[in-house]
């Protein structure tokens, strides 16, 4: 009797071995798109299984702005359907994946993403760092970070969009304000305009707006 597709997808499975998080982003390490599709991406077609994308489910694009830098700073969530065939059985899957990016790139590496997350689910791959119930390496946490996190959270709420914008964003706002020749007086007016006395205290959600005025974007 012929293989049933749960089979063959089961026969890879077993055939595949433990992979070692060889990505290291400074702040943690991960597993690799390229590591966990050559693990796979062979012993599927030697099974003559495919995987391809089926259709978008959803794309969400939170807080594209101009940086003073000209780039696209921009973060894409992408919801992907996917279909698993040997030709005579298909499997209807649906995963998530996220990109951020300053170049435009968003949108792929959340299309890399999603198919990781996948490959992931489906072939029960995962590291230490990815266990929800894990021992947290304290290692790798800054001093106080926790803490300040909580506190943020108690201050400002669960919702990061109502949180003051990062130190970055504050050096950032200030230098397209410099490049754009915008004067003290105009800053403090606009930020009244905002509801804020300091560019510091403004929140996430404004920020797009506030760096498209200090780069002389709005209409």
């Amino acid at each position: 009797m012929p293989q049933t597709l749960a089979e063959k997808i089961a026969e890879v499975g077993r055939s595949i071995p433990n992979l070692l998080k060889q990505g290291d982003n400074g702040e943690y390490s991960f597993l690799r798109a390229v590591d966990v599709f050559d693990a796979i991406r062979g012993k599927l077609f030697e099974k003559g299984i495919m995987i391809y994308p089926a259709g978008v489910v959803e794309v969400t694009r939170s807080n594209p702005y101009l940086a003073i830098s000209d780039d696209i700073t921009d973060e894409v969530i992408l919801k992907m359907r996917y279909h698993i065939t040997d030709g005579s059985e298909t499997l209807v899957c649906e995963t998530a994946g996220i990109g951020q990016d300053h170049q435009g790139k968003a949108l792929y590496m959340a299309s890399t993403g999603a198919k990781k997350d996948l490959l992931k689910s489906l072939f029960l791959i995962a590291g230490f760092e990815d266990d929800a119930e894990r021992e947290k390496n304290v290692e790798r946490i800054p001093d106080g970070l926790a803490e300040k996190l909580d506190e943020a959270e108690k201050k400002f709420g669960s919702d990061l969009r109502e949180h003051p914008i990062s130190r970055r964003d504050v050096i950032a706002w200030g230098q397209a304000c410099v490049q754009s020749k915008k004067r003290s007086a105009a800053r403090e007016e606009y930020l009244e305009s905002a509801g804020v006395k300091t560019i510091s205290e403004l929140k996430r959600k404004d920020f797009a707006a506030a760096m498209a005025w200090a780069t002389n974007e709005t209409a």
